[in-house]
């Protein structure tokens, strides 16, 4: 999937009140990466180890039902949706050249997004 660092998505949106056009939209990309490469990208970044397997999609499809009523129990975001599990799925490339062309939108290296975000989540003691 298509994965953009939310400090890039804040500046895309201030450049387009600042230089987009009324009535176009942008499409803010980033890196396309799979979720097994995230996976090593964190590993980089922390020392913690990737997990080895990954849940096939078909599991995690059956389980995603028991995944939302948890969630809907818990009174918290479930960890992965239907619509979540649909949207990796897809796989859909994301054509930012708008974006870039118009309103000077600039991917920071996939690595620095993977390394400040897990810094921010032991900041903040989500681990």
């Amino acid at each position: 999937f298509d994965w953009v660092d939310v400090r890039e998505v804040v500046a895309g949106l201030l450049n387009a009140a600042a230089h987009g056009e009324r009535g176009h939209n942008y499409l803010l990309s980033g890196h396309f990466k799979t979720v097994h490469e995230i996976a090593h990208a964190v590993e980089s970044a922390t020392g913690a180890k990737a997990p080895r397997m990954t849940t096939p999609l078909w599991a995690a499809r059956a389980a995603a039902p028991f995944a939302e009523a948890f969630g809907r129990i818990a009174r918290r975001e479930p960890l992965f949706t239907r619509e979540s599990l649909h949207t990796l799925q897809t796989g859909m490339k994301v054509d930012g050249a708008k974006a870039r062309s118009t309103l000077r939108h600039a991917p920071r290296p996939f690595e620095e997004t993977i390394r400040d975000t897990c810094a921010w989540f032991d900041a903040a003691g989500l681990q």
